[in-house]
């Protein structure tokens, strides 16, 4: 989880600071498409290099886009914009949400959200990288002594969403005794 954090900060960095990555930061997506297809293509070469990577998204709050390598979406009344709105709402200083209805499939994610920073003139957003909590769940296995019977990652709310057995993720660290 460390090396995801590492790459969030990095991509949240990039994305303020090259013209091609923020210009929905301070503009409309109206009239200008080009840049949409930079930010697409930059997330698809992400994913590419980091094969444990489920989904990388970019949220622009000022436009109300997101760009994901699942869907490139816009408005205020949009479901998809609404679940990122939300992901930033529950971490505006950044961390992990685990969330089992992503995108729709029933499977456990690891959501990372790492905050935009947001200035006068410069809306704010998210970077949001996705991993299976399936993958957390080998690495653990993998790195895991065997004297140690299990292994599992908790969140700050006491939930399980990494663990060497895949059927107590989700559940709170007090229901495990």
């Amino acid at each position: 989880l460390s090396g995801m954090n590492m790459l969030a900060i990095q991509v949240a960095k990039q994305t303020e600071q090259l013209p091609e990555l923020n210009y929905y930061r301070t503009h409309p997506i109206e009239g200008r498409v080009v840049e949409l297809l930079q930010v697409d293509t930059y997330l698809a070469e992400l994913l590419a290099q980091n094969s444990n990577l489920y989904s990388a998204a970019i949220y622009f709050e000022t436009s109300d886009l997101v760009v994901s390598n699942f869907q490139i979406c816009y408005g205020e009344e949009n479901e998809t914009i609404s679940y990122y709105q939300q992901l930033l709402e529950e971490r505006p200083r950044g961390g992990y949400v685990l969330d089992r209805d992503f995108p729709h499939t029933g499977e456990y994610v690891v959501h990372l959200v790492r905050p935009l920073s947001q200035t006068e003139g410069v809306g704010g957003g998210a970077v949001v990288l996705t991993v299976r909590s399936a993958v957390l769940t080998e690495a653990l296995g993998k790195q895991a002594r065997q004297d140690f019977g299990a292994v599992c990652i908790v969140g700050n709310d006491g939930i399980v969403f990494g663990h060497t057995e895949n059927g107590l993720i989700g559940r709170s660290l007090d229901s495990l005794g």
